[in-house]
């Protein structure tokens, strides 16, 4: 792995840069990792390397039953969590033929 920032000539007076951006940056929110490679002010190459948030949730679902796990929904996502509800219960409901009125 490459250090947080490395520096190799590119051409005449540029150099490439090399910037490990993330998975502790507030932006990220610690979901990945961005290997950058810039040339001044202007970044010439990305590679994300994604994965820094699996807890093992599907491990874990597989010890509960379809109630249990919405408390597990909760944690996937920090910033929103209402979308991973919804998003399981309407996973659920369609596996089991479940039809919701609109009113709900």
């Amino acid at each position: 792995m490459a250090s947080v920032i490395e520096a190799e000539p590119a051409g005449d007076q540029e150099y490439r840069w090399t910037l490990n951006f993330g998975p502790q940056h507030p932006a990220t929110h610690t979901t990945l990792r961005i290997l950058l490679q810039i040339e001044g002010e202007q970044v010439v190459h990305a590679t994300p390397d994604i994965g820094y948030l699996h807890s093992g949730f599907e491990k874990i679902g597989e010890h509960l039953n379809y109630n249990q796990y919405v408390t597990v929904t909760d944690r996937m996502n920090y910033i929103s969590p209402l979308a991973n509800n919804i998003a399981w219960h309407h996973a659920v409901e369609t596996l089991l033929g479940i039809n919701v009125p609109k009113r709900c």
